[in-house]
Parts: structure tokens; sequence; C-alpha cells
């Protein structure tokens, strides 16, 4: 194949040229997240049942639910604080994990669902199956059970032209 023969794509046509491919547009909007429930928890405790919570991370930021004592099927229905989405299409990742007070004194891993945030998504309610972490040994572990989500997507409000952006409240 021959430099003539070869295709050459718009972005490497744009650096032969001096110039850059345009990036991503940014899209600022909110993600809120509400965790209601799970089911079939694996027990990770000897003595009594799993402690599970869940934390939930998106761009950075992570947040977590309260840890419901002994119970392999909790119910938090917990809103989290909303998350900042820069992109469309960018994962929000939940896992769960069992609170230990135990002599090691280390959290045990339940499960994880990963979640593509879209702009489309409106009160999505679904129930996930847990994996195990990406990047991670948990073939080990037996992981079962499944995550209830209710989530959005805020999309910011755009002025119509000439009116001028609404201010956010501030708490007093």
């Amino acid at each position: 194949e021959t430099g003539y023969q070869r295709r050459v794509h718009g972005s490497d046509l744009l650096r032969k040229i001096g110039l850059r491919p345009p990036k991503p547009a940014m899209w600022n909007a909110k993600l809120q997240v509400r965790v209601v429930e799970a089911r079939d928890l694996r027990n990770a405790d000897l003595m009594d049942k799993s402690d599970p919570f869940a934390i939930v991370s998106c761009g950075g930021t992570r947040s977590s639910t309260k840890v419901i004592d002994n119970d392999l099927n909790p119910k938090w229905n917990q809103d989290l604080p909303p998350f900042n989405i820069k992109r469309k299409g960018m994962n929000f990742v939940v896992q769960l994990w069992d609170f230990d007070t135990s002599f090691s004194g280390k959290n045990d891993f339940l499960g994880e669902a990963i979640v593509v945030a879209d702009g489309a998504c409106t009160n999505t309610d679904t129930w996930i199956d847990l994996k195990g972490r990406q990047g991670f040994d948990d073939k080990n572990l037996f992981i079962q059970g499944a995550v209830h989500l209710v989530y959005s997507i805020v999309e910011p409000e755009v002025p119509k032209k000439g009116e001028k952006p609404k201010e956010e409240k501030k708490k007093e």
C-alpha cells in the first residue's frame, strides 16, 4: 500500500494542514440518582448477614447511601446529591459493599453495575445485575444480586434570545 493508496481520515487531514480536530462538545448537565434497593445479595459476614451500602461514582465525584444492618435485600430509597455530567454517554458506577467492623476493618465488595448516562434518560427506573469490578481480580468472589435505581439527566435551561439566565436561589 503506497501513501497515495492509503485513505486519510478527517482528523489526520486536519493535523496535516496544522489544525486540530474539534473537541467533543461540553454538556454541563446534572445526573440525579436514587438508590432504591437491592436484592439477593451475597452474605459476606460469618456471624450475621451483610450490612450493605452503595457508593455511586461519576466524573470523579462519589456519594454513598446509609448502611442497612443485617439485610441481603436492603431498601434505601435514598436520593444522592446530583452529579455533574460533562459529556453525553458518560458512565456512572454503582458499587455495593458490606460494611465491616470486624478484625480486618475492610469492607467486603458485593458487586457493581456500570450505567451509561445518555441524554435520553428521564426517570429511568431499572434493575441492574451486579458484576465483578473491571480491572480487579474478583473471579474468586461469588457475585450475585441486583440493584434497583431511578435516575435522570437534567439538562440546564438555555435562555431564549434576549432573556437573562435564571439565577439559582441561595439557601440561607
